[in-house]
């Protein structure tokens, strides 16, 4: 009987409540984003890249909203 309640009880917690609204009601809102592009060139002398260096950046806003459930 205890192997069966234990077998119940890891279950529960291995499965979890599979609601994803939680998930969805997080990720609302307005977010900060940065947008970076980074470059290495290839020596070569030596065959192989050098060390990379960020060649662009740019910051940006980006909202999330739920539309018809999704």
């Amino acid at each position: 009987m205890k192997k069966f309640v234990l077998l119940g009880l890891i279950e529960v917690i291995l499965t979890g409540c599979g609601d994803n609204k939680v998930t969805n009601e997080y990720l609302v809102g307005n977010w900060d984003c940065n947008e970076e592009k980074y470059e290495s060139k290839y020596n070569s002398k030596f065959k192989e890249y050098e060390d990379y260096y960020l060649e662009s950046g740019e910051q940006f806003k980006h909202p999330y909203k739920i539309v018809d459930g999704f």
